[in-house]
């Protein structure tokens, strides 16, 4: 028969025992959501680079045509001061759509500066261009949710 000193410190050792795996699983739990984070965080500095690395790509081709020519054919005739504002305006759209995407710009922001760039006709134009493209390769919910947005300035 166990004494009372016996069953004591057995509910002791029971009790360390869930003390320690409560600690345990909430320590597994930081690390599981530190590590979701810093996944979180990778892809989006890996696609600001990969923005960043376009934008200068398509700075060398606004400032030269022979560059602005390897992306494709320009076509004949076409104004080279309409091109490059269009150039332009898919580089900001696309810094908008990183803000946006990782809220860093609020919806209410993005209309008002979206609908302020629609006002005029070089923003008008790109958009009348770049929509479908934009509208139809949109990989997240929050990609399709900005453009929507734009589209709904836009009209």
């Amino acid at each position: 028969m166990r004494t009372s000193g016996e069953s004591a410190n057995r509910w002791e050792q029971l009790s360390f025992g869930a003390a320690t795996a409560v600690v345990t699983a909430v320590a597994l739990a930081g690390i599981i959501a530190t590590l979701v984070l810093q996944a979180r965080e990778t892809k989006i500095s890996r696609e600001e680079a990969r923005r960043i690395a376009i934008a200068e790509l398509l700075k060398m081709a606004m400032d030269d045509p022979d560059l602005d020519a390897a992306w494709g054919p320009v076509p004949a005739g076409e104004d080279r001061k309409a091109r490059r504002q269009l150039m332009y305006i898919n580089m900001i759209i696309s810094e908008w759509q990183m803000s946006f995407e990782t809220k860093a710009t609020p919806e209410t922001r993005l209309r008002a500066i979206s609908r302020e760039m629609f006002s005029a006709h070089p923003g008008r134009a790109y958009w009348r261009e770049a929509r479908q493209v934009r509208m139809s390769t949109s990989e997240t919910k929050r990609a399709r949710r900005f453009h929507q947005i734009l589209d709904e300035e836009y009209n």
